[in-house]
């Protein structure tokens, strides 16, 4: 999509939901990668009517910058380990 404007759920990685603490850190540091910049995401799949997909601005892949940024946390389950930060039992 080009010049859309479309809300996805990011793959591989877990932030801190809206209702928990911290969430202010997230969401800033979220919308610093973000917020009025061209994103490319490539869509994995389909949750709540919603795409949940791996994006990125230019060459950062923001679910490697969250996690490296230690705003989120790899999801493991369904990640495969993209992010090298899973244990060997997937957990």
């Amino acid at each position: 999509m080009t010049g859309s404007d479309i809300r996805v759920r990011g793959w591989g990685f877990d932030a801190v939901e809206c209702r928990q603490p911290c969430n202010d850190a997230a969401s800033r540091a979220l919308g610093a990668l973000i917020l009025g910049k061209p994103l490319v995401c490539e869509i994995h799949h389909y949750s709540h009517s919603r795409p949940v997909a791996q994006c990125w601005q230019g060459e950062t892949d923001i679910g490697a910058a969250m996690i490296g940024g230690g705003h989120a946390r790899e999801a493991c389950r369904f990640s495969g380990n993209a992010y090298g930060t899973c244990a060997p039992d997937g957990g």
